[in-house]
């Protein structure tokens, strides 16, 4: 294991035990930031300059908050983030329970179990569900306009629900008193909503339809 991927797996580790018992998380902060700064290295220089302005800016804002007498003390700026990163870690390690496949394999799914597929294997292993279908449903290297529309949307729309996303994570961090069991059938119908304007509007398009099917998707899936 690399001694980044190490520091990922203990800064999890630390940060479930810490927040089952009740424990501060700035310990897990601090192994979070040492795996970010040895990760910083491999990162194009474009995306390097974008994290350094991001962070100069919000340094300069802390500072004014700071100025202007805000009562969080400054350890609160390193370690506001860590749930969210304790779930994206999380969710990262689901990844390593789907298969390598081959280019073109298993292109014989219908619309509906694409959509279907994509969007519940989505909504638990995020976008490795967009490389893990798109590798399998490609041909010649590429994805028509319908499979990438019901592709991506699909995917897209667990946004709406899943508490694995990003957007869904970043609401209830940042929305005081967000009660997510209250907000999810409002997110299942805002997800099904979109799921039904994807298929109609992939039903216009003129286009053959090689989707995703495996004998490992559930049988629903399978089925459709």
């Amino acid at each position: 294991m690399r001694p980044s991927g190490a520091l990922i797996l203990a800064m999890l580790a630390l940060s479930v035990i810490a927040s089952l018992l009740a424990w501060p998380l700035w310990p897990a902060a601090i192994l979070a930031w040492l795996a970010t700064l040895r990760l910083l290295r491999g990162l194009p220089r474009a995306s390097r300059r974008q994290a350094g302005l991001l962070l100069a800016v919000g340094a300069l804002l802390w500072g004014i908050a700071l100025a202007r007498g805000t009562p969080y003390p400054l350890s609160h700026a390193f370690t506001t983030n860590q749930t969210l990163l304790m779930m994206f870690a999380g969710v990262s390690f689901l990844t390593l329970a789907t298969p390598a496949v081959r280019s073109g394999e298993a292109r014989s799914g219908s619309r509906l179990g694409t959509l279907l597929g994509a969007h519940l294997f989505g909504a638990a292993i995020n976008l490795s569900v967009v490389f893990l279908f798109g590798e399998r449903m490609q041909r010649d290297g590429r994805l028509n306009r319908t499979q990438a529309a019901i592709l991506g949307r699909s995917f897209a729309a667990a946004a709406t629900w899943s508490p694995f996303f990003v957007a869904m994570g970043v609401a209830l961090t940042y929305a005081p008193g967000l009660d997510y069991l209250a907000l999810l059938p409002w997110g299942l119908l805002a997800g099904a909503a979109l799921l039904l304007v994807n298929l109609a509007d992939v039903a216009r398009l003129d286009e053959p339809f090689q989707g995703y099917r495996s004998s490992a998707a559930p049988y629903c899936c399978r089925a459709c």
